[in-house]
C-alpha cells in the first residue's frame, strides 16, 4: 500500500478544524457524549462501520479488499482534564474547568485522519482495521471495556500514540513496549515532625 505524503497533508485543513473543534469541547472521562458522536459522524462520512463500546467508546471497524490478513487495532485517547484553560486562542475550550491538556483531541483528529486514509485505500490490504477511540484514559477505566468487549481478539498488533513536546515537530520517536505515566492510584503517609 503505498499513501503519499501528499495525500496525507492535503487532509491537514480538515484535521486541523476537527482537532480544533474537539478541543473547544473537552469531556471528562466516561462523559465524552459529544466527542463520542462526532466521530461516529466522520465515520459514518468514510462509511466505515462502528459501534459504540460502554457509553462513549466508539470502536470503528475498515475491511481490506485482499484475501487473508489479519486483524490491527489502531487506538486514540479522547478524554479531557479536569483543568481551567487561560489563553486566548478562538478555539480554545468552552467548557470551564475542563481542557485538552494531555493532547486527546489531536490523538482523536490524528486517528480520524487514519481512518481517512486507508478507507480510500482498502483495495491495497487484506485483514481488518480496528479504530478504538478510547475514553476515560485519564481515570484509568477506559481501556477496560474495549478488552472486554473483544477489540484485542485475534489483533496481531496494537499501535497508539501520544504527543511529546519534547520532540522537534515533524519527528516520530518510537519506544518498544510500556511508555509514559501509569494511573495508578496509591496514597502515602508520612509520620514525623515538620
Amino acid at each position: 500500500m503505498s499513501i503519499t505524503k501528499d495525500e496525507a497533508q492535503a487532509l491537514l485543513p480538515v484535521l486541523s478544524a476537527l482537532r480544533r473543534d474537539f478541543h473547544a469541547h473537552p469531556e471528562l472521562g466516561l462523559n465524552e457524549f459529544r466527542t463520542a458522536e462526532r466521530i461516529e459522524a466522520e465515520l459514518d462520512a468514510l462509511g466505515i462501520a462502528h459501534r459504540r463500546v460502554g457509553k462513549t467508546g466508539v470502536w470503528g471497524t475498515l475491511h481490506g479488499r485482499r484475501d487473508g490478513g489479519k486483524a490491527v487495532l489502531l487506538r486514540a485517547d479522547i478524554d479531557a482534564l479536569p483543568t481551567q484553560e487561560r489563553n486566548t486562542h478562538a478555539y480554545r475550550s468552552q467548557t470551564d474547568g475542563v481542557m485538552h491538556a494531555c493532547g486527546h483531541d489531536a490523538h482523536t483528529a490524528a486517528l480520524l485522519g487514519g481512518a481517512m486514509l486507508l478507507s480510500r485505500h482498502t483495495d491495497a490490504f487484506a485483514g481488518e482495521v480496528r479504530f478504538a477511540f478510547q475514553p476515560a484514559e485519564e481515570i484509568g477505566f477506559g481501556a477496560k471495556d474495549f478488552i472486554a468487549d473483544g477489540a484485542l481478539n485475534g489483533a496481531i498488533a496494537v499501535f497508539g500514540l501520544h504527543c511529546a513536546p519534547d520532540l522537534k515537530s515533524g519527528t516520530v520517536g518510537l519506544t518498544a513496549g510500556p511508555n509514559n505515566a501509569g494511573v495508578d492510584l496509591f496514597r502515602i503517609t508520612v509520620h514525623g515532625k515538620s
